[in-house]
Protein backbone atom coordinates (compact mmCIF):
# COMPACT_ATOMS: atom_id res chain seq x y z
CA UNK A 1 0.00 0.00 0.00
CA UNK A 2 1.82 3.42 -1.13
CA UNK A 3 -1.26 5.42 0.07
CA UNK A 4 -4.97 5.85 1.71
CA UNK A 5 -6.72 9.30 1.09
CA UNK A 6 -10.27 10.60 1.04
CA UNK A 7 -12.56 12.45 -0.99
CA UNK A 8 -14.11 16.23 -0.18
CA UNK A 9 -13.85 18.54 -2.76
CA UNK A 10 -17.64 19.18 -2.97
CA UNK A 11 -17.50 20.38 -6.73
CA UNK A 12 -15.45 17.25 -8.01
CA UNK A 13 -17.33 14.75 -10.42
CA UNK A 14 -16.77 11.38 -11.30
CA UNK A 15 -15.66 11.82 -15.11
CA UNK A 16 -12.86 8.92 -15.27
CA UNK A 17 -10.12 11.32 -15.23
CA UNK A 18 -7.97 10.37 -12.15
CA UNK A 19 -6.93 13.58 -10.80
CA UNK A 20 -10.89 14.95 -10.54
CA UNK A 21 -12.33 11.24 -9.77
CA UNK A 22 -9.81 11.48 -6.40
CA UNK A 23 -11.28 14.34 -4.94
CA UNK A 24 -15.47 13.10 -5.09
CA UNK A 25 -16.77 13.73 -2.20
CA UNK A 26 -17.51 10.75 0.19
CA UNK A 27 -14.79 8.48 -1.94
CA UNK A 28 -11.25 6.72 -0.31
CA UNK A 29 -8.41 6.19 -2.64
CA UNK A 30 -5.97 3.31 -2.25
CA UNK A 31 -2.82 3.87 -4.35
CA UNK A 32 -0.43 0.80 -4.48
CA UNK A 33 2.98 0.41 -5.82
CA UNK A 34 5.84 2.97 -6.34
CA UNK A 35 5.62 6.33 -4.88
CA UNK A 36 8.52 9.23 -6.01
CA UNK A 37 12.00 7.97 -4.09
CA UNK A 38 11.45 11.80 -2.08
CA UNK A 39 8.80 10.23 0.33
CA UNK A 40 9.47 6.22 -0.07
CA UNK A 41 9.98 4.91 3.46
CA UNK A 42 13.28 4.22 4.00
CA UNK A 43 12.32 0.79 5.06
CA UNK A 44 9.61 0.34 2.40
CA UNK A 45 10.22 -1.43 -1.15
CA UNK A 46 10.13 0.31 -4.33
CA UNK A 47 8.18 -0.99 -7.00
CA UNK A 48 7.79 -0.96 -11.00
CA UNK A 49 4.46 0.89 -11.54
CA UNK A 50 1.76 2.52 -9.25
CA UNK A 51 -2.25 2.18 -9.75
CA UNK A 52 -4.69 3.78 -7.93
CA UNK A 53 -8.22 2.09 -6.68
CA UNK A 54 -11.31 4.74 -6.18
CA UNK A 55 -14.08 3.21 -3.95
CA UNK A 56 -16.98 5.45 -4.24
CA UNK A 57 -19.64 5.93 -1.06
CA UNK A 58 -17.05 4.69 1.54
CA UNK A 59 -17.77 3.74 5.29
CA UNK A 60 -14.94 5.65 7.82
CA UNK A 61 -14.10 4.69 11.04
CA UNK A 62 -11.12 6.36 12.95
CA UNK A 63 -10.28 5.19 16.33
CA UNK A 64 -13.10 2.85 16.47
CA UNK A 65 -15.78 5.89 15.94
CA UNK A 66 -17.52 6.27 12.75
CA UNK A 67 -17.28 9.24 10.64
CA UNK A 68 -18.51 8.51 7.27
CA UNK A 69 -21.28 6.16 6.12
CA UNK A 70 -22.11 5.38 2.85
CA UNK A 71 -20.21 9.06 1.93
CA UNK A 72 -21.67 10.99 4.22
CA UNK A 73 -20.57 12.59 7.32
CA UNK A 74 -22.10 10.86 10.33
CA UNK A 75 -20.14 12.65 13.46
CA UNK A 76 -21.82 15.70 13.96
CA UNK A 77 -18.74 18.41 13.54
CA UNK A 78 -17.84 16.75 10.36
CA UNK A 79 -21.32 16.89 8.91
CA UNK A 80 -21.76 20.13 10.62
CA UNK A 81 -19.11 21.67 7.85
CA UNK A 82 -19.60 19.11 5.16
CA UNK A 83 -23.48 20.80 5.18
CA UNK A 84 -21.64 23.98 4.64
CA UNK A 85 -19.98 22.81 1.94
CA UNK A 86 -23.28 21.76 0.51
CA UNK A 87 -22.75 18.14 1.08
CA UNK A 88 -24.94 16.36 3.20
Amino acid sequence: LAHATYGFHPGAILTGTGVEDERVWGCTVWGMGDVAAAILNPDGISASSHSDGICLNTSVWLDGKQIMEKGKMVKSDLAKLAKELGEI
